[in-house]
């Protein structure tokens, strides 16, 4: 049972500048695929395999329809279930309450162990505040995962956010929840902060309005796709230099401290909506390593299709 939602987040093909030919050939592939379903709409593994392409090409809008009609068509299997759920999460920004979480729990009624389920299950219960529920679910998570998996430390890491206890000792539940003033793990990781340098290539300038907004982020590079830190300027600031650090996370339990390794973007927003959308600007690094990166640089080269 892997546990794509936390250990093999496919965005991140979509995020390496040397995959470009592998992109090119995925989106090829997704127009075949999607020309062929229209002619047999009935094809179950077909409509699967177009919204995980979708998914490769962050096209979250389109792979949670393609899910949708997957599910209409073969109905409750729990993988499927779990798999629309994170796509329908992706596709609102990473929001987790209402539809993400109520295919999350059918299919933990189906299959109680499928790991990505109980991942969004847990996530979404923190989210709500719901502590105990949270750590019942993750700590049945962690059960099932490979102890030396990237996996595993994903989930050891968000539990030891939860229960406020250092990595090591995650599994030891404190009765009182973390407060604002828990100890950081060590300093050095606490401190962890990123210069990024953007910058919006010549190329694309036409395309982009200066009051257009600018999302700047960081996300693990084995991990959920949840930006760790993430900053908003205007076009018209580039380019610009900004600093990521733990400040900037959305949710206390996912932060740039917490992870060695990430990929750095950025992306020109028409919308002005954090979840990419056709003819948005996009510009992403490689795989860095946070342990010996302080600085880098953007250049925003690419439209997202």
């Amino acid at each position: 049972g892997e546990i794509d939602y936390v250990n093999n987040s496919p965005v991140t093909l979509a995020q390496s500048s040397q995959q470009s030919a592998e992109m090119h050939s995925i989106e090829q592939m997704v127009s075949k695929l999607s020309a062929r379903l229209q002619r047999e709409p009935g094809d179950v593994d077909g409509w699967v395999l177009l919204g995980r392409s979708y998914v490769v090409l962050q096209r979250y809008g389109e792979a949670a329809l393609a899910y949708a009609r997957a599910y209409e068509l073969k109905g409750d299997d729990p993988q499927l279930l779990a798999d629309y759920a994170e796509v329908v999460a992706a596709a609102s920004g990473n929001r987790l309450d209402g539809q993400p979480t109520a295919l999350a729990m059918r299919a933990l009624e189906l299959q109680p162990d499928n790991p990505k389920a109980l991942w969004i299950a847990g996530v979404a219960a923190m989210q709500r505040g719901e502590r105990e529920v949270a750590l019942a679910y993750l700590q049945r998570l962690q059960t099932l995962l490979p102890p030396d998996s990237e996996a595993a430390r994903v989930v050891q890491n968000f539990l030891a956010q939860v229960t406020g206890a250092p990595p090591a000792s995650a599994a030891a539940t404190p009765t009182t929840p973390p407060g604002p003033s828990a100890p950081p793990r060590t300093a050095a990781v606490a401190d962890t902060r990123l210069e990024v340098n953007v910058t919006l290539d010549p190329a694309l300038a036409a395309r982009a309005a200066p009051e257009d907004t600018v999302f700047i982020f960081a996300q693990a590079a084995q991990g959920p796709r949840m930006p760790l830190a993430i900053v908003q300027r205007r076009v018209q600031a580039l380019p610009t230099t900004v600093t990521l650090d733990d400040s900037m996370a959305m949710t206390p339990a996912m932060k740039l401290s917490q992870f060695r390794q990430v990929i750095v973007g950025a992306r020109v927003s028409k919308s002005g909506n954090a979840t990419p959308q056709a003819g948005d600007l996009e510009g992403y690094s490689d795989t860095i390593t946070l342990d010996t990166t302080e600085s880098l640089s953007i250049n925003i080269d690419r439209v997202v299709p």
